[in-house]
C-alpha cells in the first residue's frame, strides 16, 4: 500500500459566535491579512504566506476547532491518501473551500477533523510591502498543538500511517508518554499532541513574527483595547513554555 506523502500543515479552521468581534481582532488588532470575506466566514493569512488562507474563521454556535488542514505533494498523493482510508475503513467526503480546488474531509481515529488538499489559490505574500502591515504582524503559522485522549491510537497513526517522524517526547510520573511532537518537514515539530481527557480538541495553533519584540511590546496596551477595561491586564500574558514565542 502506497503512503501518501504531507508536505505540511496548511491551514487551521476554526469557529467563531461572532465574525466582527473576531476580525477585529485577528485583522485589525493583530494584523492578520485578510484574502477573502464571505457571509460566514473570514479567510486569512500571514504576512509572508502566498497561499490563499492560513486561517479561516467560520460563523458557529460556540468556538471551537472545525479542522486541519494538510497539504498534500502531488494529485498522485491525493489519490493514494482515498485508497489508503479506504484500506483503513476510514470515513471521508468530497470538501469545498474558497482558494481550494480538490479536497477530502475526514475524522482520525482520535476524532480530530482534517482536511486534505493539493492545490490551493495562490494570491500573493506582503512581506516587502511594509506599508499593509498592521498588528505584529504574524508572519506564517508555526505549528498546530492538539489534544486526544489517547496519545498512542494518536500516535500509531500520524507516525506509523502518515509516517511524521517523532522527534521529542514527555513521560509522566508512570514513565507513560503523555505528549509527543511531530514533524513532516524536520523541523522541531509541525504537530504536537498531548494526551487529556478534554480531548479531542485544538491547544494552539501559533504564528511566527518577524522579532520578538513585536510579540511582547503590545501588551500592555491589547486588554484596554480588546477587553475594553485596565482590570483584565492579567488576562494577556506570555507563559515559560516550549514554545511560547515563535520567532
Amino acid at each position: 500500500m502506497e503512503i501518501p506523502k504531507i508536505r505540511r500543515i496548511s491551514h487551521v479552521a476554526i469557529t467563531s459566535t461572532d465574525l466582527e468581534k473576531a476580525r477585529y481582532f485577528y485583522v485589525e488588532l493583530l494584523g492578520f491579512v485578510e484574502t477573502e470575506r464571505a457571509p460566514d466566514a473570514l479567510y486569512l493569512r500571514g504576512v509572508e504566506e502566498g497561499q490563499h488562507h492560513s486561517l479561516v474563521i467560520r460563523r458557529g454556535n460556540k468556538p471551537s476547532l472545525s479542522y486541519i488542514g494538510f497539504k498534500l505533494e502531488t494529485p498522485k498523493d491525493f489519490d493514494k491518501l482515498v485508497d489508503l482510508f479506504n484500506n483503513l475503513g476510514i470515513k471521508y467526503t468530497k470538501f469545498k473551500e474558497s482558494g481550494i480546488k480538490d479536497a477530502i474531509f475526514a475524522a482520525d481515529p482520535s476524532g480530530l477533523p482534517l482536511v486534505f488538499y493539493y492545490d490551493m489559490e495562490y494570491v500573493g505574500d506582503l512581506r516587502l510591502k511594509f506599508h499593509l502591515h498592521r498588528g505584529i504582524p504574524p508572519v506564517r503559522l508555526a505549528h498546530v498543538n492538539v489534544v486526544v485522549k489517547d496519545l498512542s491510537v494518536a500516535t500509531k497513526f500520524y507516525v506509523d500511517v502518515l509516517r511524521f517522524m517523532e522527534t521529542e517526547y514527555f513521560l509522566n510520573e508512570r514513565g507513560e508518554k503523555f505528549v509527543t511532537w511531530l514533524t513532516m518537514q524536520g523541523n522541531s515539530h509541525e504537530l504536537a499532541i498531548t494526551q487529556a481527557l478534554s480531548g479531542p480538541a485544538l491547544h494552539h495553533s501559533p504564528t511566527t513574527c518577524t522579532r520578538a519584540e513585536m510579540y511582547i511590546r503590545p501588551r500592555t496596551s491589547w486588554p484596554r483595547r480588546v477587553f475594553g477595561t485596565p482590570s483584565r491586564e492579567g488576562r494577556v500574558d506570555t507563559a515559560p513554555l516550549r514554545a511560547s514565542i515563535s520567532t
